[in-house]
């Protein structure tokens, strides 16, 4: 049996992850931080004959992440690939000239994007390379909600 984790399974990006992987046979772990979304996600998945669950967890929260990702991983035997595009609203921040863009113009981002992904994949790399297969995507569906030209 194979299954996916989707990390960000949002409406949009998520999903369509979600389906296309569920199509082809993998049970879907959806991980996002609001339950009630993640509950009529599956609801969506499963009424296309798609094996699916949710695990809330805030990619902030990384003790949180971490375990949404065991308890999938519990459930359905494995993680064989992880997909990592959480979708955040931070507001627009101003856009700065490189030389003028400060640490703190980013950390929010930083925290968001690569904080969240390294902690994903601390959860799901030991198993995967016990196994000596796995795969693992990052992804930002963020253009697709706020495009920026």
């Amino acid at each position: 049996m194979t299954s996916i984790a989707i990390v960000g399974a949002g409406p949009q990006l998520g999903l369509a992850i979600a389906r296309t992987f569920g199509s082809q046979g993998f049970d879907v772990a959806l991980i996002s931080r609001n339950r009630g979304k993640l509950d009529g996600l599956v609801e969506q998945l499963t009424a296309a004959g798609i094996t699916a669950a949710a695990f809330p967890a805030d990619v902030f929260d990384r003790d949180a992440l971490t375990q949404a990702l065991k308890d999938a991983a519990a459930q359905f035997g494995g993680i064989d690939v992880l997909e990592y595009s959480p979708v955040g609203v931070f507001g627009s921040p101003a856009l700065t000239a490189p030389t003028e863009t400060e640490p703190s113009h980013v950390q929010q981002q930083i925290e968001f994007q690569l904080y969240g992904a390294i902690a994903a994949t601390k959860a799901v790399l030991p198993a995967m390379r016990e196994a000596g297969a796995g795969t693992l995507l990052y992804t930002t569906g963020a253009g697709s909600i706020d495009p920026v030209p």
